[in-house]
Order: structure tokens, then sequence, then C-alpha cells
């Protein structure tokens, strides 16, 4: 059965994926989108955050925090954009 098939399967399937960061079997509808990397609902929670600049939704490790704009921006904002505001 498809439950069976997603707490215990292996088979490859368009209906379900394994999520990049904990490698959880998971729904294919039901996976996060984070830097090209399909997550469950969990590691999107836990192991992501939004950058303030371009509301993208990065890894934790690509966040750095910009004091002169006093926000969390992700390193592909900083690299773009850094000096600007000074």
């Amino acid at each position: 059965c498809e439950e069976c098939e997603l707490k215990y399967g292996n088979t490859e399937s368009e209906l379900f994926t394994r999520c990049d960061c904990c490698n959880t079997r998971i729904y294919t509808e039901e996976a996060y989108c984070v830097e090209d990397s399909l997550v469950c609902r969990e590691c999107f929670k836990t192991e992501t955050v939004e950058c303030e600049f371009c509301c993208e939704r990065v890894w934790k490790d690509n966040i750095i925090y910009k004091e002169r704009m006093n926000k969390y921006i992700c390193k592909y904002c900083f690299e773009e954009y850094d000096g600007e505001d000074e």
C-alpha cells in the first residue's frame, strides 16, 4: 500500500522522494525546495532560514548577519550587495 511504501519502501517513484537533509522518505508534493534541494517539513523548519533581503529560504550555514543593515542575509545577497550600504 502507499502508506507502507512511504514508510518502508525504496522503489523509484514520482510520488516519493528523500529529504536531502535527513534522508527521510516523503511525498514529493509535500517537499520544500531550498537551494535546489528537496527537504521535509521538519528540516525546512529547523535547518533553514529566510534571507531578510531577498526573502529566499537558505540553509542556516548560508546566512550572514549584516550589522550595518541590521539584517540576516544570505551569502548570495551578501556577495552581490556587500559595500552598497557603506
